[in-house]
């Protein structure tokens, strides 16, 4: 499978989950697209479904995320999860 293409995988119950191997979370992206979208990271968190105080360290880098979060969060931000993964050079 090359780098390009996507591959299903098991999101901690996110159906339909499909994410890129080795997903890492692009927290400058992230926070740029949040504060973008006029969300805060309570409300973001909560429509993730993930808890304002984990989402405040994903976002912060203190903790890496997971797939299942990743995609998440790009669903909560109705943004495709290619935008919060990658390089934080590339930001």
């Amino acid at each position: 499978m090359s780098s390009d293409t996507f591959e299903i995988a098991t999101c901690q119950g996110v159906s339909g989950c499909v994410t890129v191997p080795g997903m890492k979370l692009n927290r400058t992206a992230l926070r740029v697209i949040r504060e973008r979208t006029g969300q805060s990271q309570t409300q973001t968190a909560a429509a993730a479904g993930i808890d304002r105080a984990n989402y405040a360290h994903l976002e912060a880098g203190r903790r890496p995320g997971t797939d299942g979060q990743i995609v998440a969060i790009a669903r909560a931000l109705k943004i495709d999860v290619t935008a919060i993964i990658g390089d934080e050079a590339a930001a």
